[in-house]
Formats: C-alpha cells, structure tokens, sequence
C-alpha cells in the first residue's frame, strides 16, 4: 500500500504553493504543473490502486478471522478492518474533489485553481 504515497510528492508542492502565495505568483507554470501531476498520480494510485490492495487485505484479513487460533488477535484485524474502511471512504472523497476539479480545468472554470 505504500506505493499509493507516490501521490504525496506532489501533494507537498501543492501546499507548498498554497501556503505562500509571493512563491505560487512567481512560478504559476510550476503551480499548474504539480497540480495537474498530483491528479494524475493520485486518481489511478488512490483511487484504484489503494481499493485493490485494500481487497487483497481484506481477503487475508477474513482469513485470519476464519482460522483456528490465528497469530493475530481479533480485536486487531477488527481494528484495521474499521480504518481500512474509513481510508477507502476517504480516498474516494479525495478523488471526487480531484474528478470535479478536473472537470472545471476543461470547462475552462478558473475555480478549479481554487481547491
């Protein structure tokens, strides 16, 4: 799952450029550019990549529930089983902002640049 973090790079230039303004008027190509790389990193990595692994965690998860004195308490895999749902919930949360957009950017709607 950690390759999902790939997305994160990006991400940090994205605040970067929103937490100084002086820096993102000098350089708006660069600002536009790792905005529209973190959209393209984040909604294939997070947005498809990240459930897939989560079912694969899932599927090991329900596995370890079913077998008879697993090495894994309970308590535990009910634990990451509840947070792994609510990453998925968030991710996907996440990709419908990034989606939406995306879309104002080829509508030609400047309130993409505002997210």
């Amino acid at each position: 799952m950690g390759v999902s973090e790939i997305s994160s790079l990006p991400l940090a230039l994205v605040d970067l450029f929103k937490m100084f303004p002086s820096v993102k008027e000098s350089w708006p190509a660069t600002n536009e550019a790792v905005r529209q790389l973190f959209a393209l990193l984040f909604l294939p990595l997070r947005a498809l990549y990240w459930p897939y692994c989560s079912l694969l965690f899932w599927r090991a998860s329900l596995a370890e529930l079913g077998a008879e004195g697993g090495a894994v308490p309970k308590g535990v895999i009910y634990t990451f089983c509840v947070c792994n749902i609510l990453m998925n919930l968030l991710q996907q949360y996440w990709a419908s902002l990034i989606v939406t957009a995306v879309v104002q950017m080829a509508r030609g709607d400047e309130k993409h640049k505002e997210a």
